[in-house]
């Protein structure tokens, strides 16, 4: 089985790797999954984040005091998006019903324009965004990152409603320099129409906070997306209008599709590598045989592991008993799934080892 992982650790880390090697425009703030494995909430020391949740579809969430997200608020609900949605070479994760509504937006951009529109990037953690913000600090500068990304807690990504979109035509990358391509004036007529809107149009800096950003669109809800519309509102204005309770628009909550439970998520149950697919490609399903009873899906790291949909989200890279380069992601006791002991039967919540030296308390076998 040690085998199988340190197969998945490298293929991992090559792929990581040429997707660096191709890094996108100079506007476009995420940096794919050779970053996203390595967030952790370590990196977060520095942010206390906010208050608010984003379980509402219309919170105000920008630059202004008040309007910073909780450091510990993720969706619930979030599921994989499915390679042919996504670029080649990236995985991403959206709420359900947000990610029904783009499936019916792509297929409606294929049919009437012959578009292949793809997702660049979706849901990015509060601790993604700590090292997505920090990177483009030391590489283009505070006042270059504080107008092309979010500080943690303050980007729409985390909402897990939002996502970046491209296509083959366009490189795969995100440029405002394309505004002309026929992808982005389909989206800017079309969006609403499936609950979309345009989060950062041309010439609205000053409203935002951010510059344009042609690709960037967040999903309100099909009515809210039509009421902003017809308003003639930009999404800015319309989420504000709707936080101060005005008389005038509706600001209509869509309830989103329920996710059915799913144990395939780091630390989960499973019998065999398939059923750890929706974890990651390089998932792998450690057995009855490797000492885990009822199986347990983990993932090869090197030094910290990225954070996961559905339960057990947080994670940590324990350190391989043998092999002390290479680790595996567990998942962190639980209290509240797990009342009591913070893990499922079987396992216990000790004191574990990360490659780099650092601890944490994971769930492992007793």
């Amino acid at each position: 089985m040690w085998w199988l992982v340190r197969f998945a650790y490298w293929t991992g880390l090559l792929l990581s790797l040429s997707l660096s090697a191709c890094a996108g425009d100079e506007v476009d703030t995420d940096l794919g999954p050779k970053f996203d494995d390595k967030a952790d909430l370590s990196e977060c020391a520095g942010y206390d984040g906010g208050h608010l949740s984003g379980d509402d579809l219309l919170v105000l969430i920008n630059k202004g005091e008040g309007q910073q997200l909780a450091k510990r608020w993720a969706p619930r609900d979030l599921v994989s998006v499915d390679d042919h949605l996504m670029i080649p070479g990236r995985e991403a994760t959206l709420r359900l019903g947000v990610l029904q509504a783009y499936e019916k937006l792509a297929s409606k951009a294929e049919l009437e324009m012959g578009l292949d529109l793809r997702i660049r990037s979706a849901y990015r953690s509060f601790a993604t965004q700590c090292r997505t913000f920090a990177y483009w600090v030391d590489t283009k500068g505070l006042e270059h990152a504080q107008r092309f990304s979010a500080e943690p807690g303050r980007s729409q990504h985390q909402l897990g409603t939002t996502i970046d979109i491209t296509s083959e035509a366009l490189g795969y990358e995100n440029s405002s320099g394309d505004i002309e391509a026929t992808e982005y004036t389909w989206l800017a007529e079309n969006a609403h129409r499936f609950g979309f809107a345009l989060a950062y149009p041309k010439g609205e800096d000053d409203t935002t906070g951010y510059g344009f950003e042609p690709w960037h669109y967040r999903f309100i809800g099909h009515e809210a997306a039509l009421e902003m519309h017809d308003a003639g509102l930009i999404l800015e204005t319309y989420l504000l209008a709707c936080q101060n309770a005005p008389t005038d628009l509706q600001c209509p909550q869509e309830e989103l599709a329920e996710v059915i439970p799913n144990d395939r998520f780091i630390g989960g149950m499973c019998e065999a590598q398939e059923d750890c697919r929706t974890v990651s490609s390089d998932a792998v399903c450690l057995d009855e045989e490797d000492g885990y009873p009822g199986g347990q899906c983990a993932l090869p790291c090197e030094a910290s592991c990225p954070d996961r949909a559905g339960a057990n989200a947080v994670t940590f890279c324990v350190v391989h008993p043998t092999d002390e380069f290479v680790g595996l992601c567990h998942s962190r006791c639980d209290d509240e799934r797990f009342p009591g002991s913070g893990c499922r039967d079987g396992y216990s919540c000790v004191e574990a080892s990360r490659p780099s030296g650092s601890t944490g308390m994971v769930c492992l076998p007793r």
